[in-house]
């Protein structure tokens, strides 16, 4: 598998959360070599349920727009 942020080689590893309150301590998931990112059931799902947010312009095109004269003027 190949990590989605640097596309270096991710392998399956298995992980320990002390906190997790399902009662489940240990929980299998992909671990990237070259970044670290982590990949689990829980990520994946997180991920596919995120709503976009709506897309506006960069700030710098905002405030080139308000700074800028109007062609109509």
């Amino acid at each position: 598998m190949q990590c989605a942020r640097c596309r270096g080689l991710m392998v399956v590893d298995r992980f320990t959360d002390l906190l997790d309150e399902t009662g489940q301590i240990t929980f299998g998931g992909w671990r990237c070599l070259a970044c670290g990112e982590i990949v689990d059931p829980v990520i994946v799902s997180n991920r596919i349920s995120k709503v976009p947010l709506p897309t506006t312009k960069p700030r710098h095109a905002r405030l080139l727009q308000w700074v800028s004269p109007s062609p109509n003027n």
